[in-house]
């Protein structure tokens, strides 16, 4: 009889935590401490059928160099980036991390434009939401800092009050004349991460017969802020042409 009571109490507790947790408000912001360090790793996949296809892996390693006040100060450099691109039946590989002598003139020729990027350093100042206060890449390499600025990839940005299960925020981003906008809607809140889906929308999409849908999932961390994990898809179709892109991205600290 006493072992069924404990059993009844164990499993009320449970339920009674789920609860609890589900109803659970947390600000969302970023924590580093100077010398944290991160791993992060991304994957695009862009499909632009039947132009052209490509698919790049970028390693990169985020550090926290101090603080301006109550901003946070950070440095990303790129470790290792992969990429295959396929148009027009022709495939053209590159590893960073491959020998010359592994390479032909083509992927040479991708060595030494993407070379000046590999060995550049970003310094990022954000706020504690992740909004970017400074940025600026040393030494300046023409054309590098486009993945930086697609700023929801790297660092995401949070709403300044508390969000709990059926919380939303938006974040609108310029990319080239078009406008992106993102709706992140909390699912789920455990004691070590938030859950958001993500929907959204793109304006300024030329082409009366534009049809784009956006959608993906994220997994943030409580206690750093970090994006643990992400995946974003952008399906387009315009003028006879489809194109879909898939952005995954993981993080973990070193």
């Amino acid at each position: 009889m006493i072992n069924t009571i404990k059993k009844i109490v164990t499993v009320f507790l449970l339920v009674a935590s789920v609860s609890i947790a589900a109803q659970e408000s947390v600000l969302l912001q970023y924590n580093f401490k100077k010398g944290d360090q991160y791993l992060i790793e991304m994957n695009l996949k862009q499909d632009m059928a039947p132009i052209m296809s490509m698919d790049i892996d970028l390693s990169m390693v985020m550090k926290s160099i101090g603080k301006d006040g109550n901003n946070l100060k950070n440095t990303y450099q790129i470790k290792r980036m992969k990429m295959l691109m396929g148009a027009q039946g022709q495939n053209i590989e590159f590893d960073s991390d491959a020998k010359d002598e592994d390479l032909n003139d083509e992927e040479k020729k991708m060595k030494a434009e993407i070379e000046p990027a590999l060995k550049a350093i970003i310094y990022q100042t954000i706020d504690r939401t992740g909004k970017v206060v400074e940025q600026k890449m040393v030494p300046d390499v023409k054309g590098a800092m486009s993945l930086m600025n697609q700023n929801q990839f790297t660092n995401m940005e949070y709403p300044t009050t508390p969000v709990k299960v059926g919380s939303s925020w938006n974040y609108s981003q310029n990319m080239n004349g078009t406008n992106m906008k993102v709706k992140y809607t909390v699912t789920k809140i455990t004691k070590e991460n938030v859950f958001a889906d993500i929907t959204g929308e793109i304006e300024g999409v030329s082409g009366t017969e534009a049809d784009v849908s956006i959608g993906g999932k994220t997994k943030i961390d409580r206690s750093s802020g970090m994006v643990v994990d992400m995946n974003f898809v952008m399906n387009m179709s315009a003028s006879g042409m489809g194109i879909k892109m898939n952005v995954a991205m993981k993080s973990k600290k070193m």
